[in-house]
């Protein structure tokens, strides 16, 4: 027991040098900006949640517009947006 708080003195108590345990004083091989990977990958997610929100707002309008015209009589002949192409709506 005497050992082991004995060993956690001396590396408790040993200075590190400035820029840290690196093989003789030697720069790291590379570095890596972490922020701006973070703010790319943010902005990724709010981009894809925005076009997936605008899909769902797309589909719900085409859904009611198809609803309304099941709803008017002879399926909404005459009624000029129930006339057109479910993909053009």
């Amino acid at each position: 027991m005497v050992d082991a708080v004995a060993l956690l003195l001396v590396v408790w108590t040993t200075s590190v040098p400035p820029g840290g345990l690196r093989p003789s004083g030697s720069q790291p091989l590379f570095t890596v900006d972490l922020l701006s990977a973070a703010l790319a990958a943010a902005t990724a997610v709010n981009a894809a949640r925005r076009a997936y929100a605008r899909h769902r707002s797309v589909e719900e309008v085409r859904r009611t517009i198809a609803a309304y015209c099941d709803a008017q009589p002879n399926g909404g002949a005459g009624i000029q947006i129930c006339s057109t192409s479910p993909a053009i709506r």
